[in-house]
């Protein structure tokens, strides 16, 4: 079996797409941890789990989202970890990116590629 490009955890707010995401990014090398539920426990997730990338959906409640890259940022466990926001209203990435040092913004049609720069070297 070939090896994973790297870790990623992702974070959808949305159940049900979080699953079809999930799949999409393992199918291309991706070995994928996610959480859609609790911004709590993802916090705790992405600390334990230790991913080249996390990777957050703006399209199902930004505010949550947000919340989360904001409490990474602030931790000195997890500052350094890069954060990819997906998809969104303009307004929720603009914002999510002048709240978010370092952040990176992107779509579905395009995270595949934008997630190569954080595959294990």
């Amino acid at each position: 079996m070939e090896a994973r490009k790297g870790k990623l955890f992702l974070v959808d707010w949305d159940v049900v797409a979080v699953e079809e995401h999930s799949k999409h990014l393992y199918e291309d090398g991706w070995e994928v941890e996610r959480e859609s539920v609790d911004p709590r426990k993802a916090f705790d997730l992405i600390k334990s789990y230790g991913p080249n990338v996390v990777v957050i959906y703006l399209s199902s409640l930004p505010a949550y989202g947000r919340a989360l890259a904001d409490d990474l940022r602030s931790s000195e466990e997890t500052e350094g970890i890069p954060i990819l926001f997906v998809d969104g209203k303009e307004k929720a990435v603009k914002k999510a990116l002048a709240e978010t040092p370092g952040a990176i913004a992107t779509t579905q049609e395009d995270v595949l590629g934008e997630l190569l720069r954080f595959r294990d070297r």
